[in-house]
């Protein structure tokens, strides 16, 4: 009879121990398939041109965001790609023209006009579709093997569906498997990506000083469950100014190397110059894992009213206001 008791008891300690670890560290209680999970977002200024008597000068800011979610072997299971060609105006005056409304092209769908209007067989996000499908199964090396030199994709992935330039999925794939890192998702959870495109700060051009129009991006990417509850999760934000003069000619260093909030690290500066506990990379990494394990509509509840941190991420020690990235996190989960 001891010993009976004594088996009950360690089983049920176990149970308790177990129960224990789903409070503090839903890893434990959700993983099984030792997966991975990583965000990449590759930007560039693209097309642009100073302003004339007759016509606005412009600035476009191109970004290609890539989700992936890896095997043991570091093999893609799932991925899924966006992407965004932001363009702001501006005078021959120095004055900034303020944008109405940004789209992804998976937002524009089939109104983004390949095919009526460039002769193609299938529409962007059609040829996207095509070539996450190639890439499922392969290592990034395999998938970056299926690039020619000018960008375009080989003739496995010209008969795959996708005759479109594939670089910039190149690139933010790569930047996504190189900050994969362990999840909690299943290999048949769905993985979405989401951009949020905003106007940034704008002012206008003066004998002393740059005018300058800008774009913010806040983007995340999660993967759900048949629950419909996210099991990883990532966030991120830039911000990037178009400058330009009181005649309207563009100053912008068009080769810039466009970083994320995460990507800049420790040098965004929230710690050295903001008198932050945190840096804003350490903060976004908390928002990401109150995701874990909430619905779309529980994460909503993240950001206040006013857009601050809701109280669970403020104990946690993320302050800074969330309301952008908290949308951006819900687009992704439904």
């Amino acid at each position: 009879m001891k010993k009976f008791l004594s088996v009950v008891l360690v089983v049920l300690t176990v149970l308790s121990l177990g129960s224990l670890v789903g409070c503090g560290d839903k890893e434990e209680v959700l993983t099984g398939e030792g997966l991975k999970f990583g965000m990449g977002v590759y930007s560039y200024v693209g097309e642009n041109a100073s302003a004339t008597a007759e016509k606005n000068g412009k600035g476009e800011v191109v970004t290609t965001v890539a989700a992936v979610l890896l095997d043991k072997d570091g093999k893609i299971l799932k991925s899924d790609i966006d992407s965004i060609s932001a363009t702001v105006e501006f005078t021959s005056t120095g004055t900034a023209v303020p944008a109405s409304e940004f789209k992804t092209k998976r937002e524009l769908g089939d109104n983004y006009g390949m095919v009526a209007y460039g002769n193609a067989k299938d529409e962007w996000y059609k040829q996207v579709d095509n070539f996450e499908a190639l890439a499922k199964g392969k290592t990034f090396d395999e998938v970056k093997a299926l690039m020619v030199e000018d960008g375009k994709g080989n003739d496995d992935v010209i008969k795959a569906g996708c005759t479109i330039n594939i670089a910039d999925f190149v690139k933010a794939l790569e930047k996504a498997v190189n900050n994969a890192t362990k999840c909690v998702a299943m290999s048949e959870d769905e993985i979405n990506v989401a951009i949020i495109a905003s106007q940034g700060e704008n002012s206008a051009a003066t004998a002393e000083a740059d005018g300058k129009n800008g774009v913010t991006l806040t983007v995340a990417a999660t993967t759900v469950n048949k629950d419909k509850k996210v099991t990883a999760a990532r966030n991120d934000e830039l911000n990037f100014d178009i400058t330009f003069d009181s005649t309207g000619a563009i100053k912008t260093d068009l080769s810039a190397n466009i970083l994320t909030k995460f990507e800049r690290g420790e040098s965004y500066g929230m710690v050295a110059y903001g008198n932050a506990k945190k840096e804003w990379f350490e903060q976004s990494e908390i928002l990401n894992k109150a995701c874990i394990g909430k619905t779309s509509k529980q994460i909503s509840a993240l950001a206040a009213k006013d857009g601050t941190a809701s109280e669970e991420l403020q104990t946690a020690g993320c302050t800074i206001a969330v309301s952008e990235m908290v949308k951006a996190l819900v687009k992704s989960a439904k």
